[in-house]
């Protein structure tokens, strides 16, 4: 009797009585529910449920993805990859994907057929929720640029494995690549990548470390790929809009110094290009973003007046700038962004580095330290300055001068590395 006054209770207008909904029981369990997915059932995951790859053997990938997650510096020096990638696949279709604004550089060049934009604030893959959302932005990737056959045939990963933001850089990329080529994280994440190469030494400059990943695909490198490869990403219109810039230098002459005042100093910088002009004169155009303009009016504030002078800080896009260092003899600044640019377009740099790795004491200069840096300029003739002498100005302006004239103004400073020279 209750039985059928409950149906009567549950019977909905139509006289349509719902299936009765058996209750599962809960069964203890002595393993707590994962936070999140181990990377190879992840990877199984993603493969059943993306298209199937057509049977074949070995032939060119139609589609390359190239993911780089890091500062205009990691983009700057991945452009000898993309130049040996579209010269050994011309027909692939290469897109590459750059954190916020940074891909902007290669965006409409030669190298790259598209450049999509990696979030910002983009969560890792540490809970379910976070690898998801990996999965989610590999199916927009895919769908903004829609690869033959589903998925991009090969997907690079040129950044070194414990850089920001590489895990879940390697979970998209698994997610959007049947084949997945990087650096191995020597822990759970390499079973996302299914070409594992190893890590280049902490001797090894960074420029190079697009060798190993090439050389995984069959893709060779070669030195002329490292002969300014920046100056590929400048159009006309970024010449025109970097002459227009240095149009009022137009009337004095002297030698183009680009200055990036942010990193270090401002006030040494500008003390050792008043002394740098007192002997040669040269002209000066300022460097930077709009978080550069406090150091910039310190800088114009200690510079002397009879040095001509123009100021780009916060007046440019990457390209542009990479324009006014192509146009300019010498970069001054730290070692960053504006560095490598400079060293992409082949313009001498004195780059301002801190005491990295001290060794000893330096034959040339009381108190100095000889260092060893591995991220410094690599462009012919540049120098990475320790400014720790008595007279960090001086030591600039010396410097300064020996690359504008080839002339030492004194015996040299202590060179300990020849590929990288290091003046302390």
């Amino acid at each position: 009797m209750a039985t059928a006054q409950n149906a009567e209770r549950t019977r909905d207008p139509r006289g349509i009585i719902p299936p009765r909904v058996p209750r599962l029981p809960v069964f203890p369990s002595s393993r707590p529910i994962p936070k999140c997915l181990p990377p190879r059932l992840f990877g199984d995951l993603v493969d059943c449920l993306s298209p199937v790859m057509q049977p074949g053997g070995p032939r060119a990938p139609r589609s390359v993805l190239v993911i780089r997650t890091d500062e205009v510096a990691g983009l700057v020096m991945t452009l000898p990859l993309l130049t040996a990638l579209r010269a050994t696949w011309p027909q692939a279709r290469i897109t590459l994907v750059a954190r916020g604004t940074r891909g902007e550089l290669l965006r409409g060049g030669p190298l790259v057929d598209e450049v999509v934009a990696w979030p910002d604030r983009a969560e890792g893959p540490e809970s379910l929720r976070g690898q998801f959302r990996c999965w989610r932005l590999a199916r927009r990737l895919l769908r903004r640029t829609r690869p033959r056959g589903g998925r991009f045939d090969l997907a690079l990963l040129p950044g070194a494995a414990r850089q920001e933001g590489q895990r879940t850089a390697r979970y998209v990329a698994r997610a959007a690549a049947r084949r997945v080529v990087g650096f191995d994280p020597a822990d759970a994440g390499r079973d996302l990548l299914t070409d594992r190469v190893a890590d280049t030494g902490p001797g090894t400059h960074p420029l190079r470390s697009g060798e190993r990943p090439a050389g995984a695909v069959g893709v060779t490198i070669t030195p002329d790929a490292y002969d300014a490869p920046g100056l590929s990403v400048i159009g006309p219109a970024d010449r025109a809009a970097a002459a227009t810039l240095l149009s009022p230098l137009a009337f004095s002459e002297g030698p183009v110094v680009a200055v990036e005042p942010g990193t270090h100093d401002p006030a040494v910088h500008a003390a050792a290009l008043n002394q740098v002009h007192a002997r040669l004169p040269v002209r000066v155009v300022l460097l930077g973003g709009l978080h550069d303009q406090p150091a910039a009016e310190v800088f114009v504030r200690s510079l002397a007046a009879s040095v001509p002078l123009v100021s780009a800080v916060g007046r440019t896009r990457p390209r542009v700038t990479a324009a006014l260092l192509a146009g300019s003899d010498l970069y001054l600044g730290g070692v960053g962004d504006a560095m490598h640019l400079a060293s992409s377009v082949a313009t001498p740099c004195v780059a301002v580095g801190a005491a990295v790795g001290v060794a000893g004491s330096g034959a040339g200069s009381a108190g100095a330290g000889v260092v060893h840096r591995h991220d410094g300029p690599w462009s012919a003739g540049s120098r990475l300055v320790v400014p720790t002498a008595p007279d960090p100005a001086g030591l600039l302006a010396r410097t300064v001068l020996e690359l504008l004239t080839g002339v030492a103004p004194q015996p040299p400073e202590t060179l300990t590395d020849r590929r990288l020279p290091v003046t302390s």
